[in-house]
């Protein structure tokens, strides 16, 4: 599986991207992806196969020296 986040906005300083992946078991460790940046906009992470049903993804965006947004959402896997 590959994840990958385009920004469109060159103003922003983008130093690093982080993607966790919960699956859905309760009680389960995240998984941790660290995005590589492939062209100064585009951003890509490699996750293993993921296993059936409704992950939650919550993406870490470190904006400059201090400035960290989140942006949580799910994915159902089939």
């Amino acid at each position: 599986m590959t994840i990958e986040l385009d920004r469109e906005d060159t103003e922003i300083d983008v130093r690093s991207v982080r993607i966790l992946l919960t699956p859905p078991v309760e009680h389960a460790v995240p998984l941790s992806l660290d995005a590589s940046n492939l062209d100064g906009e585009l951003w890509s992470a490699e996750a293993p196969p993921l296993s059936p049903g409704r992950w939650t993804v919550l993406v870490e965006v470190r904006i400059g020296d201090f400035e960290l947004v989140r942006l949580k959402g799910a994915v159902r896997v089939k």
